[in-house]
Formats: C-alpha cells, structure tokens, sequence
C-alpha cells in the first residue's frame, strides 16, 4: 500500500511540475506560433537577419564608430571584438583613434550567416588607412566585430597611391541562384 501511495503522491508531483512548466512555456510559443512555418525542418532553422537588418546594424555601427561612442550601438551580452587580430574591449583601437571615417563604402552582406561587412577607409591623425570590418549580427545586435586597419607606418602591406572608387558591379544583387 506504501509504494502505491508513493507512486500515487511522485504522479501528482510530476503532474504539478509539467502545469507549472507549461504555464511558463506556453506564453513564449504562443508568442512565436506565428513565425512558425508548416515545415518542421523550416522551424529548426536559425532565425535569419535580413540584408536591411545587416545594412542598418553596419550604419550604426559606423556612425557610432565615428562619433567615438560605442553606446549608440545595440551589442550582445557578450561580443567577440578584434582589430588586426588582437582582441579588445568595445571601445578601444580605432575607436579612440578615429579622425576621420573616408567617403569611400563597399558594403557586402550574407542574411544566411547574419553577416555584414564594409570596406573603406580612415584616417587616425593625418595617416588615411585601408580599413575593413565584418559584423555579426544576431536578433537585431552585434555579437561579433573583426576590424583590420592596414596603417602604412606599421604594416609591410602597403597602400600606396590608393584609389578607391566606386564600382557598380561591385554594388549588384546576386540572383538567389
């Protein structure tokens, strides 16, 4: 009699536990039932940023850049953030250096990843510098920044006599294909 009451009062317990567990979830997936598609192998995608999404997060990440203030940025709890393969703190290298950000912009991006990237140029002081960066991008903020700064007083790779101008095949849509 003492195991069926036992196995009676863990059934209850058990029972409780999944209400309780379900009373939390089920706010959360009504939430999401919408973006839910009929293809169960279309919900276990990752959810994809859009290539305005990437554009908007590079424009303030860039403006930001230039204003010298990280905060105007949206970042991730935790953010992944190189320049010239050293890691730093959100904040440091290139922006404290900054002067100037060039006219030049090359900007590519690829939604499948949640990746966006920018070439261009800066200018620390009165030295102007190849410059590139690549975002990650997840829910709408920055979790990743690899910037590379190709300065010519400490680089072996020169830039010399560069020209950067703008390229309309450089700028096209690729079909989805």
């Amino acid at each position: 009699m003492q195991d069926s009451g036992a196995e009676n009062m863990r059934s209850r317990l058990l029972g409780v536990l999944a209400l309780g567990v379900l009373g939390m979830v089920t706010p959360a997936l009504a939430d999401q039932a919408v973006q839910w598609a009929p293809n169960a192998r279309e919900n276990a995608l990752p959810a994809r940023t859009t290539r305005a999404e990437l554009y908007a997060a590079l424009d303030s990440y860039l403006a930001a850049l230039k204003a010298h203030d990280p905060s105007k940025v949206a970042w991730a709890d935790h953010v992944r953030n190189t320049e010239n393969n050293v890691a730093l703190m959100v904040g440091d290298g290139l922006w404290q250096t900054l002067t100037q950000l060039g006219a030049y912009d090359l900007r590519f991006a690829d939604p499948q990843l949640g990746q966006v990237g920018f070439f261009g140029t800066v200018t620390e002081t009165d030295e102007t510098a190849a410059f590139t960066v690549r975002l990650k991008v997840v829910n709408q903020k920055i979790t990743e920044v690899e910037t590379l700064v190709v300065r010519q007083l400490d680089s072996g790779i020169k830039f010399e006599g560069q020209k950067f101008e703008h390229k309309p095949a450089m700028n096209e849509v690729l079909p989805a294909a």
